[in-house]
């Protein structure tokens, strides 16, 4: 008797063992080849894949759903024409792969402990993006180093969280269209060079952002965040806090700008305005959307506000490696009170514009200023902390305001999502 239930617990474990392990992640599969889902790509679909060396994939137009990939080296991989569907991926190696015509969907990027540590993340370093759409995937400090876009779109779409690895970039990407849209963003997407940027109702949080060649803010939040255009930036329509890099010309129409704070050394508060820095050679186009109260800290380039109610506004640095301002170019302006400490100033034309109450100058040096109608109701409204010139001409005749063109996507070649999404569609 006893032999028998022996045989028999022998021939349940038998087959207890050539039965797969299932849970909700998919089938533990520890012996799939790369030969085998080469042929075959579906056969991924429902898996869970637990330290397997996958390098080298070359998968074509297939869907994938449902796929875990845990600690997996699919490094130098070719993706083509390839849909994930609900896949997670936790310290998956896809570096130096191809990503040609490939959509994220509904994934996840988590990392193995929750840390942005290198050994626990997923990484794409190296790799190439050629038309690729992440919507509503989810990453926690994954990797997107150096990536080349090929001059292929790469979408953000329903975007909740992109966590980057903290402090590198979220992702440094060339030769790329990247649009953003329904997202929030807590991690910077730079643009090394030939990138072309456009974001819709989107949120970028504190310390996130976008850089690019031309970009495109539309309708959309920016958290104490940062933006950038090295030859066009153009935001409309926004809530601004934080600040913009203009390399050559940028524009801010009917923004709502939000300010923050910041405590000094000693303690003290001061009100941060949003921030304009610009190249020397820049030039920087501020319209306002009403008359309300704004405050802006204006650090370089050529820069024209019309139509504000300026207060806690900041002109200059007190640091001696920055630049003069180029000019300051004011149009129906009223300026209360602010900070010109380190301000060197080389030119502009202010019409119309009052200040009261008095305004902060120390090491304030102001050239060619010309002026038409430049009023202070309560007298001189200098506060003198330390050294202040200023040269001043005014005009007899009121100054000629052209109306900037405001560059739509279209006048720079820019389309805003490509008719067919990235990904695998049956053809």
């Amino acid at each position: 008797m006893l032999r028998h239930i022996s045989l028999l617990a022998i021939l349940c474990a038998c087959l207890l063992t050539s039965v797969p392990r299932v849970n909700a992640m998919g089938t533990y599969d520890k012996h799939i080849t790369v030969e085998e889902v080469n042929s075959d790509p579906t056969l991924l679909s429902n898996k869970y894949i637990e330290k397997v060396e996958l390098k080298g994939l070359h998968l074509k137009n297939s869907v994938i759903t449902n796929l875990t990939l845990k600690d997996v080296n699919a490094m130098n991989g070719i993706f083509e024409n390839i849909t994930f569907e609900r896949c997670t991926f936790m310290k998956a190696r896809f570096d130096d792969g191809k990503f040609i015509n490939v959509s994220f969907r509904n994934c996840s990027l988590p990392s193995l402990d929750g840390t942005e540590k290198y050994n626990m993340i997923t990484t794409f370093n190296g790799s190439t993006f050629e038309n690729v759409l992440f919507d509503n995937t989810q990453s926690q400090y994954a990797r997107f180093e150096g990536i080349r876009g090929e001059n292929g779109f790469i979408l953000f779409k329903n975007i909740k969280s992109l966590m980057p690895d903290a402090p590198a970039p979220l992702i440094s990407i060339s030769n790329a269209q990247v649009r953003v849209s329904d997202s929030i963003i807590n991690g910077v997407i730079a643009g090394d060079e030939n990138v072309h940027a456009i974001t819709k109702n989107s949120q970028f949080t504190k310390y996130a952002g976008i850089y690019g060649d031309n970009t495109f803010i539309i309708n959309s939040t920016l958290q104490q965040s940062s933006v950038g255009g090295r030859n066009n930036l153009i935001v409309t329509d926004s809530i601004l806090r934080g600040d913009a890099n203009v390399g050559g010309k940028g524009y801010f129409v009917r923004n709502k700008y939000v300010p923050g704070t910041t405590k000094l050394i000693d303690g003290e508060i001061i009100i941060l305005g949003f921030g304009l820095h610009a190249e020397p050679n820049a030039f920087i186009y501020v319209l306002a959307k009403d008359n309300e109260p704004t405050a802006f800290r204006v650090l370089g380039g050529t820069v024209t506000l019309r139509g504000f109610t300026l207060v806690n506004t900041t002109f200059g640095s007190l640091l001696k490696e920055k630049a003069p301002i180029t000019a300051i170019n004011l149009h129906n302006v009223t300026i209360q009170g602010g900070e010109w400490e380190g301000l060197r100033l080389l030119g502009g034309q202010w019409e119309n514009v009052r200040i009261e109450p008095i305004v902060l100058v120390d090491r304030t040096t102001i050239n060619n200023l010309r002026y038409y109608r430049l009023d202070f109701p309560k007298g001189p409204p200098w506060n003198k902390k330390g050294e202040f010139v200023i040269e001043a001409t005014e005009n007899q005749t009121p100054f000629v305001w052209e109306e900037p063109k405001i560059p739509t996507p279209e006048d720079l070649g820019m389309v805003w999502w490509p008719e067919v999404e990235p990904g695998y569609h049956g053809q």
